[in-house]
């Protein structure tokens, strides 16, 4: 069965958000239907207008989420603010190389193309934490393994990395330690007596 269905970005951002439709990139999607939402669905096609301005094609997928409630813009920010922007700061080296680096336009299309891909955008972003944390834990005072570390654009679109970054992030007791110890620190608040 082939079904087209025929929309505007914002019906199928909608359709997304409620989980009746479901990326599977290179334009292709997934239709859930109500009676069983396992086991019956069909592929989709989605056709709309395409404007090849760049700056509106970010727009157009502001809205599109991973698992949250998170608008892509907001993934960016904190995918960017994963990467160090002195990489030799944990060394007391004031000039280091700046990581977060390229082109916002094409790293928030690498980010979609992820979620298009099935990918959690949060999975991707403790990967990139993994991996400073880990070059970081590896350097020494000859040697700063954070400097050969890619930067933004071109980490975004290495899926290889990403997947062995996942799966190290997911399985390092030690990371998981230091992620829940950060989480902790920023959810504590003072609290002044009057």
């Amino acid at each position: 069965m082939n079904l087209v269905l025929k929309c505007s970005k914002e019906d199928l951002n909608n359709l997304i958000k409620e989980c009746i439709v479901e990326p599977r990139g290179n334009n292709a999607f997934i239709i859930y239907t109500k009676s069983d939402l396992k086991n019956n669905s069909f592929p989709l096609l989605v056709e709309y207008l395409e404007d090849n301005n760049e700056d509106s094609i970010v727009n157009e997928l502001e809205s599109i989420n991973s698992n949250s409630t998170k608008t892509l813009e907001k993934w960016y920010k904190e995918f960017r603010e994963s990467f160090p922007n002195n990489a030799s700061k944990h060394l007391g080296i004031d000039d280091g190389t700046n990581l977060r680096t390229g082109s916002k336009v094409k790293i928030k299309k690498g980010l979609q193309k992820l979620v298009d891909e099935g990918y959690s955008l949060q999975d991707v972003i403790n990967a990139v934490k993994y991996e400073v944390w880990f070059r970081i834990k590896q350097s020494t005072g000859s040697e700063n393994k954070l400097e050969f570390m890619k930067r933004m654009q071109t980490w975004v679109t290495d899926i290889n990395n990403i997947e062995v970054m996942i799966e190290r992030s997911k399985n390092s007791v030690d990371f998981q330690q230091s992620i829940n110890m950060e989480n902790d620190q920023i959810s504590k608040r003072k609290i002044n007596l009057a």
